[in-house]
């Protein structure tokens, strides 16, 4: 078995099986270092979020253009899109996330689509 994500708002729904290498997973944090007068240091833990990276080789540019318009849509709608992530084991992981995405590089005349990447980072839906 192997992950599968999908991404969802109010106008689409794709499901991408990730056969690629390489999908990321990490954590991001929020901390504040504090040195108090004696020269003690503690922390601040502020937040903790998860953030998820793909990358495919390529892609065609209708499949690029349908992923692209998930990261429009945070703009025009004003709502992110849920990402729902199924890992191996099958653990689902379903959340909000910001998404960016990498420049359209094309790389040939039929309209494939090189190095396509997105960062999908843990967030909340207001």
């Amino acid at each position: 078995m192997s992950f599968t994500l999908t991404l969802t708002d109010e106008q689409d729904s794709v499901t991408y099986t990730l056969l690629q290498s390489p999908f990321t997973t990490k954590d991001v944090t929020g901390t504040t270092d504090v040195t108090v007068l004696n020269g003690n240091v503690y922390t601040d833990y502020i937040y903790k979020k998860r953030e998820w990276s793909q990358e495919w080789n390529w892609m065609d540019m209708a499949d690029f253009n349908k992923l692209r318009g998930f990261y429009d849509r945070q703009f025009t709608l004003y709502k992110y899109p849920v990402m729902t992530l199924v890992e191996p084991d099958g653990t689902t992981i379903t959340t909000p996330v910001v998404m960016d995405i990498s420049a359209k590089k094309i790389t040939s005349n039929c309209g494939t689509v090189e190095n396509v990447k997105i960062n999908l980072r843990e967030t909340v839906q207001l």
